[in-house]
């Protein structure tokens, strides 16, 4: 998914939906290419994460203008 939710809000509904249809143990990833480092979006989509509950894991690269958050349910 590459898209601004999980980082500029809560994500209520979405992450209810993301529960519901991911089995068990199963892997959200959530991409972030902007034109300068993605810092702020990753933060934001793992501090909402965090807030649901859930691990997430920040990952960067293969450039300067990619990353990514990983999290399993």
């Amino acid at each position: 998914m590459n898209i601004n939710t999980f980082w500029t809000g809560p994500a209520h509904a979405e992450l209810q939906v993301l529960r519901r249809v991911l089995r068990p143990d199963g892997l959200l990833l959530l991409v972030y290419e902007t034109p300068g480092r993605p810092d702020r979006q990753l933060n934001g989509a793992a501090a909402s994460l965090r807030a649901h509950g859930l691990e997430p894991e920040i990952l960067h690269g293969p450039g300067p203008r990619l990353g990514a958050v990983t999290v399993r349910f």
